[in-house]
């Protein structure tokens, strides 16, 4: 998602991922065009961020996506 963040940074914009969509999946996969065999994970918020909001201004610890992630082709 790194690059995802940096072109939105280049137009203004800043991001926000979502891991809350599961309980909206039955209105939000038919838009996606998914099947009945995928499931959604997290989703990505876009949009301008308050600086002055606290909450804004965490940043927890992550783990590298290597660390937990594994891609098959």
């Amino acid at each position: 998602m790194p690059q995802l963040e940096s072109l939105a940074k280049a137009q203004g914009l800043d991001t926000c991922p979502q891991a809350s969509w599961n309980d909206y999946h039955k209105i939000i996969m038919p838009i996606l065009g998914a099947t009945d065999d995928e499931q959604l994970i997290c989703g990505m918020s876009l949009g301008y961020a308050d600086v002055n909001e606290k909450i804004n201004s965490f940043h927890p610890s992550r783990l590298s996506l290597e660390e937990f992630a594994v891609f098959l082709q």
